[in-house]
């Protein structure tokens, strides 16, 4: 268990033992598992320790407050005591999976609309062009092999738009062992504000756009904004990658904003699906009822693209996705090619 601990904890018993898995639900715990006590929105998790242990947890991981330092002394498994249980979780996990996304190419995109059909894009891209790709988002978890038909794949379905942590890292690690090179990820408000993709470290960070939502979890717009401005001020920030990008929807005032305060440790990719002077952005545009024609300045020289997706709206997912394959270093030329191929998004 000492050896999980480095990944995250901050304070440990002396006592060692043997971590056979992990988990967020005491209902659900087997035998040698690691649980983490979550503080819920209306559950306080260390209530539930009790029951863990009787079921065979090995060790506990609670929230660092005074009243859980009196439970970490008083049971007969090892408790650890953390800042943030949540950012526990997903270093923890990464480390227990040894997911390692230093061997992937990593995206995350953001937004209130169009993460869907941006990670469409780009996954799809990355396997016409013969890589193997990790898709994750609200169509499901996806491992689709390297060179071989999209067809053939492995899906785990999650019922989220941004999986936990420990399903998340699990399904990462398999699937590189399976010969996965690209990690397209859609990020929400809620998976961002709960650490759920921490210590990932992104090539890539990708915001489409913002408007009023989830104000059933955010308590107000701001938080909601703050929430999608963490992927850029968190996670990309912190990520270890050498060369790393955020590419912005700058139509959008958050994407000024993230332009207005992009950390120097990562470069900054524009684009303007209307008009706007950026890195990549709209010169004209033909749709039909089966096909959308798009002729778009990429940093100073005009290119050609065509694709199967239809209407306005998938205007602006296209150049997103196309900005963000150019910003991680793949030829314009490549990217036009395969992008003909995409099929529509489902649904």
């Amino acid at each position: 268990i000492n050896d999980v601990a480095r990944a995250s904890w901050k304070r440990v018993s002396d006592a060692e033992c043997l971590i056979k898995g992990l988990s967020l639900d005491s209902r659900k715990v087997l035998e040698g598992d690691l649980i983490f006590a979550v503080l819920g929105s209306s559950l306080d998790g260390s209530k539930f320790v009790a029951d863990a242990i009787a079921k065979g947890a090995a060790a506990i991981v609670l929230l660092r407050k005074e009243e859980n330092f009196s439970l970490a002394s008083n049971v007969s498994v090892p408790c650890a005591l953390v800042d943030d249980v949540s950012l526990a979780i997903s270093l923890i996990s990464k480390h227990f999976y040894k997911h390692s996304s230093d061997e992937l190419k990593s995206y995350a995109i953001t937004g209130t609309n169009g993460k869907t059909s941006v990670n469409w894009i780009i996954s799809h891209l990355h396997s016409l062009i013969g890589e193997g790709v990790i898709q994750v988002g609200t169509l499901g978890m996806f491992s689709f092999p390297p060179g071989r038909p999209r067809s053939e794949f492995t899906k785990l379905d999650i019922g989220l738009t941004t999986p936990d942590s420990i399903t998340f890292s699990k399904f990462v690690a398999d699937s590189v062992d399976a010969g996965a090179s690209i990690l397209v990820a859609e990020a929400s408000s809620h998976g961002l504000s709960q650490r759920r993709l921490a210590g990932v470290n992104w090539d890539c960070a990708v915001f489409t756009n913002l408007s009023r939502d989830h104000f059933d979890y955010h308590k107000d717009f701001e938080d909601y904004a703050d929430a999608k401005f963490s992927l850029f001020s968190s996670e990309l920030a912190s990520s270890t990658k050498e060369e790393k990008v955020a590419v912005v929807n700058i139509n959008q005032d958050l994407g000024k904003r993230i332009l207005e305060h992009a950390s120097p440790s990562f470069s900054v990719f524009t684009c303007s699906p209307s008009g706007k002077q950026a890195d990549l952005f709209l010169l004209a545009k033909e749709t039909s009822l089966s096909e959308t024609k798009i002729t778009a300045s990429l940093l100073g020289q005009e290119v050609s693209l065509k694709t199967k997706l239809v209407g306005d709206y998938n205007v602006e997912n296209v150049l997103l996705a196309v900005a963000s394959m150019v910003a991680t270093g793949y030829p314009i030329s490549d990217i036009a090619h395969h992008l003909e191929n995409v099929p529509s998004v489902p649904g």
